[in-house]
């Protein structure tokens, strides 16, 4: 045992531990209004750390000169923290060692009178992000874990206590929570952990601890109240509802924080007749999108998906210092085609920093497609608030199919940043959205509402201030509020713009958009394999050439054999072209100065080993010359393995 941890149930009088210290007229009546809560001794160096609250401040000389006098008393280092904080005077008591202090382990037993209360609790809730340190008592609010790292947990020790540990969680942060039994006291531990359950939302009282075990503040339990169930917290009221066409998921990387299928099912749930996924420069989010909206088909909640993509447009030169976000939308399956053909050619062709599409072959393949002109990022607000005259701007804005405006919060950086001196505060953001609108106008373009989606709700932005500030951006803790919104929400964000302009904006306008897109499966069902001419027969023929390099024209009967058993169900079943491009890849490393290793299953193929994807060989261990080819194999199991055969002389 390397520390011993004493919590003081009933408040002992500081002052009485001082017994014999001179101190000056009047000090002595401020160290007896200080009650001793805690002691921690950890033999080995012989240290003491004591807690003591107080009513009032204490001068900390005085406590310097009480930490002198124990160690110098009992040969300790002594550390002494007070905390202020307003307690009843208790009954003085004499100090007797031994029956003041129980000595116990670090399994933190925590000895309470308190009773564990169900019931009100009053006060001011914090935060669980604003608690840094240790409190002589905090009231907070949240979730309680439901999973099994986080959920409700009853863990006994070797000294007959237990405890009851959970997480619980609120939208700033986190934070475990903890309440002890004495010994034998198993029932009530076992009692008060089943009055609770995994994701009953609580209110909790008690002291803020640093727990020795799991290195972090901890929040011991006095007192627990059971608050009713969360509804969703948001709901979408309007009798004619808007549509979300700027979306992200979280497959855009270190960006979003919102699951496609939480971001689905929550637009099911306002009864939207369709979303939008518009990942950054990828479509990996596509195959559960079409899952879960057909999980939510069955359920009776129909909503359509909008297949598409937040893309980085550049002009002829892709490496270029910037590149614009577009928004790319599939219209139909001839657009779905061309958009899997515009990522592919964005990651393999044309990617610099980010997959980028060129504007020439944008349009080469725009068959099927809906372009919007996207956030600030995009090319048309950029050149606005550059300032680039009126017919460029023009020029600019008539590539796209609609005109994209955004809640001017979303924007606020370009107030803070330098580089935009002419975007100095909210009404310079609003300009920029009127000026769209005017563009939109006088263009017959529609005007787009969107909320350019990273987090489902406004508290969820710390989440994404996590993946901001990993990422170096200094202004991460100022998150935009990139939420989903409602319609009414939407619509209180555009009340600047004249009443039919933002219900244009906000609701006809995307639904316009969303019903000229078809309902679509972005992979069909079945499987498809890729394709390759003449994969078969190239298979067929390198694995026999090989073969005979290594054991001679006429092949050995075991080794042929073995081909046979093996390409026929390859070919048969149209696994060629997987081996062929296998192959390939292994040849191109190789030739490139590349070692390549093999693992788990391509091992046990021999047509792996002769066309060079392995080089491990899955035959039965034989002696092979590679001058004359002449081969000698042990097939009575007598060797494991061919590295076992001691070499032989032909």
């Amino acid at each position: 045992m390397d520390r011993y941890k004493l919590e003081i149930d009933d408040g002992k009088i500081f002052g009485n531990l001082l017994s014999g210290l001179k101190i000056a007229e009047g000090s002595g009546e401020s160290l007896q209004s200080c009650v001793i809560k805690e002691v921690i001794i950890t033999p080995e160096i012989n240290h003491w750390k004591i807690s003591v609250y107080s009513a009032k401040n204490v001068d900390e000389n005085l406590f310097h000169t009480a930490e002198n006098f124990l160690a110098e008393k009992y040969g300790a280092t002594v550390e002494i923290r007070p905390f202020v904080i307003p307690v009843a005077a208790p009954e003085k008591k004499s100090y007797t060692p031994g029956k003041n202090f129980a000595a116990k382990n670090s399994g933190r037993t925590r000895t309470s009178s308190r009773k564990e209360i169900f019931g009100k609790i009053e006060g001011t809730v914090t935060n669980i992000v604003d608690i840094k340190e240790e409190l002589p008592n905090v009231i907070i609010s949240g979730e309680i874990g439901k999973d099994e790292k986080n959920g409700i947990v009853l863990r006994e020790f070797k000294t007959g206590s237990c405890a009851v540990i959970f997480a619980l969680t609120d939208n700033t942060n986190g934070i475990v929570c903890k309440k002890f039994f004495k010994a034998g006291s198993k029932e009530k531990a076992e009692e008060f952990a089943g009055k609770l359950k995994g994701g009953m939302n609580v209110k909790i009282s008690g002291p803020v601890k640093y727990d020795d075990f799991l290195k972090e503040n901890i929040v011991m339990i006095d007192s627990v109240e059971e608050l009713p169930a969360e509804t969703s917290t948001r709901q979408d009221l309007a009798e004619i509802k808007r549509t979300e066409l700027h979306a992200h998921t979280t497959m855009s990387a270190m960006d979003s924080v919102v699951s496609v299928e939480k971001l689905i099912e929550t637009a099911a749930a306002w009864n939207w007749s369709s979303v939008a996924i518009t990942d950054h420069g990828v479509v990996q989010a596509f195959p559960d999108a079409a899952k879960t909206a057909a999980k939510l088909a069955k359920s009776g909640k129909n909503i359509k998906i909008i297949y598409g993509m937040e893309g980085y447009l550049v002009g002829e030169d892709f490496k270029q210092k910037y590149a614009n976000h577009i928004i790319i939308l599939a219209k139909n399956k001839i657009g779905l085609e061309n958009l899997y053909r515009l990522v592919s050619l964005s990651q393999v062709k044309y990617f610099h920093r980010t997959p980028r599409i060129p504007k020439k072959i944008l349009s080469e393949f725009r068959e099927g497609l809906i372009l919007g002109s996207a956030c600030e990022a995009g090319e048309l607000i950029r050149a606005i608030v550059a300032g680039q005259p009126e017919n460029e701007i023009e020029e600019i804005a008539n590539f796209y199919d609609y005109l994209e405006i955004q809640p001017i919060h979303n924007n606020d950086f370009l107030v803070r940043s330098e580089e935009f001196p002419s975007v100095n505060n909210d009404d310079d953001l609003r300009q920029i959205n009127i000026r769209v609108a005017e563009l939109a106008k006088k263009l017959n373009k529609p005007l787009i509402a969107t909320c350019d989606v990273h987090f489902l709700n406004p508290g969820d932005s710390l989440y994404r201030t996590i993946l901001m500030n990993g990422k170096g951006f200094e202004d991460s803790d100022i998150q935009p509020p990139l939420y989903l919104r409602t319609t009414d929400e939407m619509l209180e964000e555009f009340s600047y713009l004249d009443e039919k302009t933002a219900y244009d904006a906000v609701i006809t306008n995307p639904n316009k958009i969303a019903e000229q897109i078809e309902v679509m499966k972005p992979i069909p069902d079945g499987l498809y394999s890729p394709s390759i001419p003449g994969a078969d027969e190239e298979i067929r023929e390198m694995s026999y050439k090989k073969a005979r390099l290594m054991y001679g024209e006429n092949l050995p009967k075991i080794v042929e054999d073995r081909l046979e058993q093996e390409l026929k169900p390859i070919i048969g079943h149209g696994f060629s072209v997987l081996y062929l491009i296998a192959q390939r890849l292994v040849k191109k490393s190789n030739d490139d100065g590349y070692l390549v290793g093999s693992r788990g299953s391509v091992g046990s193929s021999f047509v792996a080993t002769v066309t060079g994807i392995t080089e491990v060989n899955p035959l039965p261990p034989h002696h092979r010359c590679p001058k004359c080819c002449y081969s000698k194999f042990v097939t009575d199991g007598s060797v494991g393995c061919g590295y076992d055969l001691p070499d032989e002389n032909c």
